[in-house]
């Protein structure tokens, strides 16, 4: 079978997915973030980034990619095959806009006070010291999340793709054990149902005001997310058998 993409869009659930990755593909896996962050995707260095950019978005980088591995994973992806998904063997996890937008929030802020404590700098007066993280507060998620709209956007990005066409496999984490089950019929494979690195953002509570409020305003979110939703059932159902969700 051709290489398998795995587009992993933050916080829906792509360190679990990577571990059973790990554990099946072994060496045949590649991680690509990591392994971009090694190469030096993350230097200050402006014009060698933009290098690395060209070269990493490259068709000639993707098919050199298909070639060693069986499977790859990763961030990048969602960029890189944008504009080069033909005949491409692709998955993507997606989640419910809120509580993937809290889980992301919780990240951050969770990053934001390690960066604060290690420099000794008040968490309201980090935020233009640490490049990788743009909240500002740490006590009103629905703030954050309505002031920094671009940074929470679930699937901005995805809308270059087309759902029944390019994907061949969809992963819902509210369902996390389904779609592995899913992805193991499409792809007659045999990953094991892992589930790390769970979620805070189901401690944080918000009120159904709140939540409508998130839902007007990133309402094109919730469109692509339902549309993804029934293309989960629809393969399930033709896959796996009656769908019970």
């Amino acid at each position: 079978m051709k290489t398998i993409f795995s587009i992993h869009i933050p916080k829906t659930g792509g360190l679990s997915l990577d571990r059973a990755f790990k554990l099946y593909y072994k060496v045949k896996y590649i991680h690509l973030h990591q392994l971009h962050h090694k190469i030096g995707i993350s230097t200050d260095n402006e014009l060698l980034r933009k290098q690395l950019n060209t070269i990493f978005n490259s068709k000639e980088y993707i098919d050199n990619l298909s070639e060693h591995y069986s499977v790859v994973h990763g961030h990048p992806l969602v960029k890189m095959l944008a504009e080069n998904k033909a005949n491409k063997n692709l998955t993507v996890f997606v989640r419910d806009p809120i509580r993937r937008m809290l889980s992301l929030y919780s990240y951050l802020a969770e990053k934001k006070l390690k960066y604060a404590k290690n420099h000794t700098l008040s968490p309201q007066k980090i935020a233009s010291k640490n490049r990788a993280n743009k909240i500002i507060l740490l006590d009103d998620p629905i703030v954050n999340i309505q002031n920094n709209p671009d940074k929470f956007e679930s699937f901005k990005k995805l809308k270059k793709f087309y759902i029944e066409n390019d994907f061949m496999c969809i992963g819902i984490t509210e369902h996390y054990k389904e779609s592995i089950e899913l992805y193991n019929k499409i792809f007659e494979t045999n990953l094991k149902y892992i589930h790390t690195n769970k979620s805070n953002s189901n401690k944080i509570e918000i009120s159904s005001s709140q939540a409508n409020s998130l839902k007007k305003l990133f309402k094109s979110d919730y469109e692509l997310y339902e549309v993804y939703l029934k293309q989960f059932e629809k393969l399930y159902a033709k896959h796996c058998g009656t769908c019970t969700l």
